[in-house]
């Protein structure tokens, strides 16, 4: 389905047309119901509870069909034990009992096409992406389901009519379920099969496309309302996750952990793909400047879980240089939630850092940057506000739009495959470099920006990733550190490096030198107790498989010998 048909169209089509519907259903639904008040003896209308969009309960009208004691025997089964007129019997093959919910099309809590609104309680016996799929379109007043042999059972036993539904609707599916609709309601034995389908509608399944959905298919015993079980062949359907940043350091080892997880995962950047940290095959890889509100509405397109590592970032000598662009990375953010809104994402990660904690005006030590300490500190000029601003736009749409945010703010995080040389490089790495090529050179000597005893909290990339799905997991809602618990001086970095290459270097220090933060310690005691999560690559460890990837950097470089 195009963007523009999916966004505006779908929605312009249901109020155009379902106003026209229900004005003509008006003396049709009262004729209706006082058949029915005279058949059942009872008020004619009655209101179901059903899970709309996102997960949001909806109410809708329907004319009754059962007796007033009997409205608990929704299985179709169940029916026939139920003494019912002909009546109701004739409104429920027809599904004329239903067109009450013609005014929910107006009002936009329903489409006039899409997956069938389901129970509550029967939707928790879905697979949660399964459900979550079906929770990323409207549902319908009629759809697949209704115009097919299957609806004489309960949906849930055919799930694959919404799955089918929800990989290949267009607007000209659309217009055949409706003409389809016609034709059972009039001729309740002509209805069709799903794989009687036109063939036009089925999508080519071999290129995935930016608005289709993966699909795995298992078994699942289910217990139907009347106490009978079923053993149904459970579509689940998967919905791509879009990692934003996949080019950068953290960013590309996001994407192979979901990769390995078996996700199908839309990896963006805006820098060409020869330029990317790691670039892997398996995902779906695309070079876009999320900058561009159109480019994050197409990136976000039939996503249903959302990573935001996108940001014109660096490390301290960027910073201290390129406030203006630090803090223009709000674009970012800005558009790519718009767009989540738009195409009903349904989660939506945005990487912070401790950027946002600043200097510490509040003279406090380096232990007591907790997460609510951001709101009494200076940020770091241009990155740290644009987090801090960005942390609170999350926050919004999460309240108004009902998008399920999260947010973690990294802390000097390191690792293989991160940024060597330029502004862009940070401490870790840059001593690793350092130590390499000045232990090469034979010069002996290392340069040090400052005194060296700026701290800093640095964590493994491994404990990064690990941590962040662990949120994403949870329902911990507020901005969550993510940091080492020991605060490291960049001398103490050096003594480190220097053990893992078997060196000593004298140590040059330059006082003018840019040196960030004086105080970047993040208590991340939080994490551990909400998540369970704590790091578990030591920072002796961690440092030496960064110089290990480092060192074979420097070496292909010529800089050191075989």
């Amino acid at each position: 389905m195009g963007p523009v048909y999916a966004t505006v169209g779908k929605r312009a089509t249901d109020v155009v047309i379902g106003a026209v519907l229900c004005v003509v259903a008006v003396p049709v639904i009262a004729l209706l119901a006082i058949l029915s008040a005279v058949a059942l003896r009872c008020w004619p209308f009655f209101v179901q509870d059903r899970v709309g969009r996102r997960g949001h309960v909806i109410r809708f009208p329907k004319i009754r069909t059962l007796p007033k004691n009997a409205a608990a025997a929704a299985d179709k089964r169940a029916i026939a034990d139920i003494p019912i007129p002909r009546l109701s019997a004739f409104l429920r093959k027809t599904h004329l009992d239903e067109l009450p919910q013609l005014f929910c099309v107006v009002i936009g809590s329903l489409s006039l096409v899409g997956p069938r609104p389901e129970m509550p309680d029967i939707l928790t016996r879905y697979s949660r992406a399964f459900a979550d799929a079906r929770g990323q379109v409207r549902p319908g007043c009629t759809g697949l389901w209704q115009v097919s042999v299957a609806s004489t059972g309960m949906i849930y036993e055919a799930p694959q009519y919404d799955e089918y539904y929800v990989a290949h609707r267009t607007f000209a599916l659309d217009v055949w379920i409706l003409w389809r609709t016609v034709v059972s309601t009039l001729r309740p034995d002509h209805r069709v099969a799903l794989d009687a389908l036109p063939a036009r509608f089925a999508r080519p399944t071999a290129t995935p496309e930016p608005s289709g959905i993966h699909v795995v298919h298992t078994s699942e015993r289910v217990e139907a309302v009347n106490g009978s079980a079923y053993t149904i062949d459970l579509t689940i359907v998967e919905r791509p996750i879009l990692v934003a940043g996949a080019g950068g350091f953290i960013g590309g080892h996001l994407v192979q952990h979901l990769l390995q997880t078996g996700a199908w995962v839309r990896a963006i950047d805006a820098k060409p793909l020869d330029e990317w940290h790691q670039l892997d095959r398996r995902a779906e890889n695309l070079m876009l400047d999320l900058r561009d509100p159109s480019a994050c509405h197409d990136a976000a397109e039939g996503v249903g879980t959302i990573y935001n590592l996108a940001a014109d970032t660096g490390g301290v000598v960027f910073a201290e240089r390129n406030g203006a662009p630090g803090m223009l990375s709000v674009l970012l953010n800005t558009h790519l939630l718009t767009a989540a809104r738009d195409a009903g994402v349904a989660r939506f990660f945005f990487a912070s850092s401790a950027s946002v904690y600043g200097d510490g005006e509040r003279g406090g030590s380096a232990a007591e940057r907790r997460e609510a300490d951001a709101y009494g500190q200076w940020p770091v000029d241009g990155a740290g506000w644009e987090k801090l601003f960005s942390e609170r736009l999350c926050r919004q749409f999460r309240e108004d739009y009902g998008i399920e945010t999260r947010v973690a703010r990294y802390a000097n995080i390191y690792g293989p495959c991160s940024t060597l040389e330029g502004d862009r490089e940070a401490a870790p790495a840059a001593i690793c470099r350092k130590v390499a090529e000045a232990a090469a050179s034979g010069l002996a000597e290392i340069e040090i920006w400052g005194d060296g005893e700026q701290t800093r909290s640095f964590l493994y990339v491994d404990d990064c990733i690990a941590g962040t799905e662990m949120l994403m997991a949870a329902d911990l809602v507020d901005p969550v550190n993510l940091g080492a618990s020991e605060p490291v001086s960049i001398n103490r970095l050096v003594d480190v490096v220097e053990d893992i290459a078997g060196v000593a270097l004298r140590r040059r220090y330059l006082a003018d030198g840019p040196v960030g933060p004086q105080f970047g310690n993040t208590d991340s005691s939080l994490a551990r107790a909400e998540l369970g999560w704590k790091p578990t690559v030591s920072l002796e460890e961690g440092l030496e498989s960064t110089y290990r990837w480092v060192f074979d950097r420097v070496r292909a470089r010529g800089y050191v010998g075989a």
